[in-house]
């Protein structure tokens, strides 16, 4: 899986994860007293932007979830 690819599958996942809860990107911006922007979101979701693990481990958390829930298996060993 190339970086392009998995990035865009972070973004399905992290997409999920809102869609999951309910809530729209203007529904994060506000439940985080604008910590996370709908911008930002917005642009992590559609793969635009990286996003930096201490921040997906955020978002996470946001979410209620664990973080490999929004990380793709890559298929190399660990």
């Amino acid at each position: 899986m190339d970086s392009g690819q998995y990035g865009r599958e972070v973004g399905q996942r992290l997409r999920r994860a809102r869609m999951n809860r309910l809530m729209s990107l203007a529904d994060v911006e506000k439940a985080s007293g604008r910590y996370w922007t709908a911008a930002a979101v917005g642009t992590y979701e559609r793969a635009e932007r990286a996003i930096k693990v201490e921040d997906l481990a955020e978002l996470a958390a946001f979410y209620h979830l664990d973080i490999r829930h929004l990380l793709p298996e890559t298929g190399v060993a660990r």
